[in-house]
């Protein structure tokens, strides 16, 4: 569900209270647009404000034929373990990326994410679907 304007931003929801999850596109702009042939970052952040440690898993796919991770991957997987809230109160923080590219123009290209999360030591865990979308515009280079 999308929680924001920015259309290369989303939380994941159904997750416990104290845990977050978010995902969004990082450009040298800061816009939604990763220009073509030019590197963005996808990112994950997890945010932990719970008594309970967690495994998350992140299963992002690209949905364009113009989008890639890395070598041309359309898919990127990884797991990230995050600790119980510090004994002075507060969360734990920790964030993951991965480098994303695009290798032709277009509009509202689209990246899925399954995030799967488990507590360690009890049987709670959960999955949830985030939806992002880019543009990809044409590079300075390419105009010229």
């Amino acid at each position: 569900m999308r929680r924001s304007d920015r259309k290369c931003w989303d939380l994941a929801d159904n997750v416990p209270g104290g845990l977050r999850i978010e995902s969004f596109v990082k450009t040298e702009e800061g816009s939604c647009a990763i220009k073509v042939r030019e590197e963005a970052s996808h990112v994950v952040a997890v945010e932990n404000r719970t008594l309970l440690r967690f495994t998350v898993n992140v299963a992002a796919e690209t949905e364009s034929e113009s989008l890639y991770y890395g070598d041309h991957e359309k898919t990127w997987g990884t797991e990230v373990e995050i600790g119980h809230r510090p004994l002075n109160g507060g969360s734990r923080k920790r964030s993951i990326e991965r480098g994303l590219t695009s290798a032709e123009p277009s509009v509202d290209s689209g990246v899925k994410m399954t995030i799967k999360y488990t507590a360690v030591g009890c049987m709670c865990e959960g999955v949830s679907v985030i939806q992002l979308q880019v543009d990809t515009p044409e590079s300075d280079d390419d105009a010229s």
